[in-house]
């Protein structure tokens, strides 16, 4: 079951900026995600997301929200390189938010309160497709 999940660091090994950089999941979770390469993702979370270097990306789960009403592109990131793609484009979907947050993502094998899925169990539910949990 572990085949479905990525090494968040193997994305940036091409990258300076991803040499410099610090708190940045969000980039690195987008770039395996999407499958574009990490400048490229860090581009489009520091327009986005308002991500400033080396800080963490604060609103991630409502603004990837708004941005599923829409679709969303990966441009190149302006730099030459050769591992730069063209523009990648992408419709995401919210399927729901966990029970903190008051969703509808709830495991359902725990009767006595409102439970997030465990990584396991989510993977096993939402076994097709590209999840970003």
């Amino acid at each position: 079951m572990l085949k479905n999940f990525k090494n968040g660091y193997e994305v940036s090994e091409k990258s300076e900026k991803a040499k410099k950089e610090k708190n940045d999941c969000v980039v690195r979770a987008l770039a395996n995600a999407f499958e574009v390469n990490y400048n490229q993702a860090h581009t489009f979370v520091e327009k986005k997301f308002n991500r400033k270097k080396g800080k963490g990306t604060k609103g991630f789960n409502s603004i990837l929200k708004k941005l599923s009403e829409k679709l969303i592109t990966f441009k190149p990131s302006g730099q030459l390189s050769l591992f730069e793609q063209d523009n990648k484009s992408f419709n995401i979907d919210h399927i729901g938010d966990q029970p903190k947050l008051g969703g509808n993502l709830i495991n359902r094998k725990y009767r006595h309160k409102k439970v997030a899925y465990t990584v396991k169990a989510f993977a096993q539910k939402y076994s097709k497709g590209t999840y970003i949990y």
